[in-house]
């Protein structure tokens, strides 16, 4: 059995595509399958093209949709996987030589659903080192978790690219990615961290993380439509939870701390959006915070001043103040 499918969604990063998939082949951990997906018809397909030529182990899969959205392309590549773990990788990132075999290795001591790396982020010629998840996710001298108290803080770290995922965790629950253009990360893992069994940390697994400005992420038009893609995101972890609500025998308490997490996500983006967003977003925000049902005296400190003031709409206020329209 294949040990790791490698998922790696492409879409118009020719400038650093070989970086990645030199990254990929030359991985210390062999037994390993390279799927591509890609969105375009770019000349990124050359280049895949010319690195299916030179190794078996990868497979193009060029998708007719022409749909950039990584979490299409993603669910592609978990059709196609046939791994005993799923790791994902944005091609215009890169990973240590050892990154999969320390991730593998780790997988199998702790007998892990999921484990997360570290990672730090290129930015130009920079590394930026962070260390956020060993220092905020995983306590001193804990090798494994179990509880869902520390997947709360776990879900801190929402990103999938700086993990590996048990292949059976994901097929056996039907956990896919919601087809929006951001936010996908977030109700992914929501749903696999808390389905999974055993969870751990591979503190020598480094993933560089490329920031760019013209990224899907950093994207003007998705930022614009940020709240559509959390609101989808929201809904679709509730629902997954409704589903295994018998089976799990789940309490409230984990759709309070659903309704808890997306509080701070729209907050969080809220400072981010451009000012000619703003009333259209806080409208929207308030109108489904509304909808939700949320227990206010259950919110921690920071969650219910953040609720506050969304539902106060203090931002606007003072946007029409700063325009001379609130007075």
């Amino acid at each position: 059995m294949i040990k790791v499918s490698v998922i790696v969604p492409v879409f118009n990063v020719e400038e650093y595509l070989r970086e990645c998939l030199d990254s990929l082949v030359g991985q210390t951990l062999s037994d390993i399958e390279i799927i591509i997906v890609s969105d375009g018809p770019d000349n990124c397909n050359k280049i895949c093209e010319e690195y299916v030529e030179r190794d078996s182990r990868i497979r193009l899969i060029k998708n007719s949709q022409n749909n950039k959205s990584l979490a299409l392309a993603r669910n592609i590549g978990l059709k196609y996987a046939a791994g005993k773990y799923i790791s994902f990788v944005d091609a215009d990132d890169i990973i240590e030589n050892d990154f999969l075999q320390i991730l593998y290795d780790r997988a199998e001591q702790f007998n892990a659903d999921v484990v997360f790396s570290n990672s730090f982020y290129l930015c130009g010629n920079d590394i930026i080192k962070q260390n956020y998840i060993q220092k905020q996710a995983f306590k001193i001298n804990k090798e494994v978790t179990t509880d869902f108290r520390d997947k709360k803080v776990l879900s801190g770290s929402v990103v999938v690219w700086n993990k590996l995922y048990r292949h059976s965790l994901l097929s056996t629950n039907n956990i896919l990615f919601v087809n929006t253009k951001t936010e996908e990360d977030v109700s992914f893992n929501l749903k696999a961290l808390f389905m999974a069994d055993r969870i751990t940390f591979a503190k020598d697994a480094v993933y560089y993380y490329r920031i760019r400005d013209n990224s899907l992420k950093h994207d003007k038009q998705n930022i614009k439509s940020k709240l559509n893609d959390i609101i989808a995101g929201y809904e679709s972890v509730v629902e997954f939870f409704h589903c295994i609500q018998n089976k799990q025998n789940l309490n409230e308490g984990i759709f309070q701390f659903i309704k808890s997490y997306y509080v701070n996500q729209i907050y969080v983006w809220r400072k981010k959006i451009s000012k000619i967003f703003m009333e259209d977003y806080d409208k929207k925000s308030r109108y489904f915070l509304n909808s939700i049902d949320i227990n206010i005296d259950l919110l921690d400190r920071k969650t219910k001043r953040r609720y506050k003031k969304l539902m106060e709409n203090c931002f606007l206020k003072k946007f029409l103040n700063l325009c001379g329209e609130g007075k």
